[in-house]
């Protein structure tokens, strides 16, 4: 078994914690072992220089329709993992940002985590992720 870890941060509720993406960062991302995707937030993905793809869809989100935004990023590094070329939902978080009083860059989902065991360690302020 292979043990990935990160110390992370409470914003109210939510588990946040450095990522590095493209190789830059760190960048706080919260986790949503909920959430589908990887997300990345409109001005980071603009301060990165993504090539963003609107799809023309929209999607629902806690602050009502949105549009669908992809992208691709090169690296995305966490907890000592490494991801290479992902794809991406891209997110205007502003409403994130001013509702928590806090600088969100992004949120790790499901789709991320899928292939591991993900453990909260409340009294260490731990995310570890085990891998069989």
């Amino acid at each position: 078994m292979t043990i990935y870890s990160t110390k992370f941060k409470l914003v109210n509720h939510l588990i946040t914690f450095p990522v590095y993406v493209n190789n830059r960062g760190p960048f706080d991302f919260w986790l949503d072992t909920g959430g589908p995707s990887l997300i990345i937030s409109k001005n980071l993905a603009e301060e990165l220089g993504l090539d963003m793809i609107d799809t023309g869809k929209r999607g629902v989100g806690a602050g009502g329709e949105v549009p669908v935004i992809i992208a691709r990023v090169s690296s995305f590094k966490f907890a000592g993992l490494e991801f290479n070329d992902l794809d991406t939902l891209i997110i205007d978080l502003r409403g994130m940002e001013e509702r928590f009083n806090f600088k969100f860059y992004g949120c790790v989902g499901y789709d991320i985590l899928k292939d591991y065991k993900v453990c909260i360690d409340y009294p260490r302020q731990e995310l570890i992720l085990l891998k069989e």
